[in-house]
Parts: structure tokens; C-alpha cells; sequence
């Protein structure tokens, strides 16, 4: 890197969802998103859709709280609760992102017409 190069960093939230579906290796899919809060609703909505018809599969108690986490806007303790509930795996992790800043050109621009 040249001393010259501008750099700068910007901080995105990536919601790491893995299942382990029964196949020879589990499935993983990764969403990033721009701040904590849309990525612990991302979160939030993940989990809907994954337990959607297949609520009867999980204690009623559970998925009562789990609810009321949710409709409350306490996506952080619906997510704790939710790795008691499930093998199927979804974490928020916090990445930092640096990326070179491009050379601008000098433009010039005729004003005269």
C-alpha cells in the first residue's frame, strides 16, 4: 500500500444462520445487514421462518416466551432463548470492513454552453 492511499472502514452486522437438515453437511446461508438492530431483526425473521408450521415441534412455554420477546422488541433475549430451543443456529457478528478509498480524477467541466 502507498502512503498516499486513503483508507476507510465501515462496520456491518452479518447474521450467520447454519441447519443441520439431515443432509451430508449442514446448511449455511450469511446475511449482512447495516447495524445491529436490522441484523437482530434479520435474525428475528429467520427464526419465523424457519419454525413456521412447525410449532408443535417446540415446548409451548417456549415458544410463548419466544413470542412475546419478539413482539416486545427484545430480539437479543428472544435470540438467547432461541439457542436453548433449536440446533438450528443463528448468530450476529460484528465485522469491520477496511477498503481503500479510490483516486478521485480531476474533472474539468465546460460551463460556457
Amino acid at each position: 500500500m502507498e502512503e498516499s492511499e486513503l483508507l476507510m472502514s465501515r462496520t456491518i452486522f452479518i447474521v450467520h444462520c447454519e441447519c443441520d437438515d439431515n443432509a451430508s453437511s449442514p446448511t449455511t446461508w450469511d446475511v449482512p445487514c447495516a447495524t445491529a438492530e436490522l441484523a437482530l431483526k434479520q435474525a428475528m425473521h429467520e427464526i419465523i421462518n424457519w419454525i413456521d408450521g412447525m410449532w408443535d415441534e417446540y415446548d409451548e412455554d417456549d415458544v410463548h416466551e419466544l413470542v412475546d420477546y419478539i413482539n416486545s422488541g427484545r430480539y437479543q433475549a428472544a435470540l438467547d432463548l432461541w439457542e436453548d430451543m433449536s440446533s438450528f443456529s443463528i448468530e450476529v457478528d460484528e465485522e469491520i470492513i477496511i477498503e481503500e478509498i479510490p483516486d478521485i480524477e480531476k474533472i474539468e467541466l465546460d460551463l460556457d454552453d
